[in-house]
């Protein structure tokens, strides 16, 4: 069953290549090249970097954070990455508004990268806390780095952008569990473009009772 929704006016849409939009309470990237809408999901596969606040690379929007692209229309990724995809919408325009089909939206799929922590890691604020809950609290780039070296060792993660309780987080799955289920998340409180504030549940996994989870 279709579900479209309005995001906006197409003679305002259109005047940027790319823009981010919320609407229903989500975020998009919407492209606009060559007489031809785009519309994505605007949380990227990395670190969930904004990817309407990023540029168009030809047909591929950059994200301004750390340079991955997906392609603005299908939300594959650049060439040689293809596997890595971000949610994308059919989109229409009728009577002068710009229109997409929730229902329509493609599958998120994300590879497992240790390069993920490798980011965050580069992205720590100097006074940075990290709540291991049920586990370790530590404080300053110096005593969370290691825990990022600890993750990186380990494969039973893969994580994708969504919301706990409308917190932004990683939510974290078992690449090895069939199911496909969300073992545990990872919320990260950001100042700016540096992560302040880092709670990770994998010692409290009853904490996915009763949240609401939202993968985006």
């Amino acid at each position: 069953m279709e579900n479209w929704i309005d995001i906006g006016s197409a003679d305002e849409l259109s005047a940027t290549p790319l823009k981010r939009v919320t609407a229903m309470n989500r975020e998009f990237a919407v492209s606009y090249k060559d007489t031809k809408f785009g519309v994505l999901s605007n949380t990227c596969n990395h670190v969930g970097g904004p990817l309407g606040k990023g540029k168009l690379d030809g047909e591929y929007i950059v994200c301004p954070w750390h340079n991955w692209k997906f392609h603005r229309c299908n939300g594959k990724g650049e060439p040689g990455f293809e596997d890595d995809c971000v949610p994308a919408y059919q989109v229409k325009v009728e009577n002068g508004r710009v229109l997409i089909d929730l229902n329509s939206a493609t599958k998120r799929h994300k590879k497992s990268h240790a390069r993920d922590f490798d980011a965050i890691r580069d992205m720590l604020a100097d006074e940075v806390r990290l709540d291991l809950v049920a586990k370790l609290q530590k404080k300053g780039r110096t005593e969370v780095v290691p825990y990022f070296d600890n993750y990186a060792r380990l494969e039973d993660w893969n994580f994708v952008p969504g919301l706990v309780d409308g917190i932004p987080a990683a939510l974290v799955r078992n690449p090895s569990d069939p199911t496909g289920k969300l073992a545990y998340f990872i919320l990260l409180q950001w100042e700016g473009d540096r992560v302040a504030n880092i709670r990770d549940f994998r010692f409290a996994r009853y904490a996915n009772e009763g949240a609401e989870l939202l993968v985006f």
